[in-house]
C-alpha cells in the first residue's frame, strides 16, 4: 500500500523550508518538495496529502510535530488540511 514511503535516515537536520501545498507547478510555493527530505514538520494537525517518489498520492491524518518520512516529492493542496508544513533537510 504505502511501499514508497520510507523512514528518514537518522542524523541532524541542517535546513528547513516552508512548503505551500499545491497540486501543480514548480517550487515550494507550489507544493514541490525539492531535494531529499528527511521529514516534515507539521504546525497544525489535519490531513496531509502527498505525492511519493513512485508517483502515488497518499492522504492521511497527521498530528502536530515531526513526521520522519523520506520519499515525499509534493505536498498536495487537494486533501491537505494540516497547516504550517515545512520540509526538513540535511544539506
Amino acid at each position: 500500500m504505502a511501499r514508497n514511503l520510507q523512514i528518514a535516515p537518522a542524523g541532524p537536520v541542517t535546513d528547513i523550508q516552508q512548503i505551500t501545498p499545491g497540486d501543480a507547478g514548480v517550487g515550494v510555493a507550489n507544493g514541490e518538495v525539492p531535494g531529499e527530505v528527511r521529514g516534515l514538520l507539521i504546525a497544525t494537525a489535519g490531513n496531509l496529502s502527498i505525492t511519493v517518489a513512485g508517483g502515488q498520492n497518499r492522504t492521511f491524518p497527521v498530528p502536530v510535530g515531526i513526521l520522519p518520512i523520506a520519499g515525499v516529492t509534493r505536498v498536495r493542496a487537494t486533501g491537505t488540511t494540516a497547516v504550517g508544513i515545512s520540509a526538513l533537510y540535511d544539506v
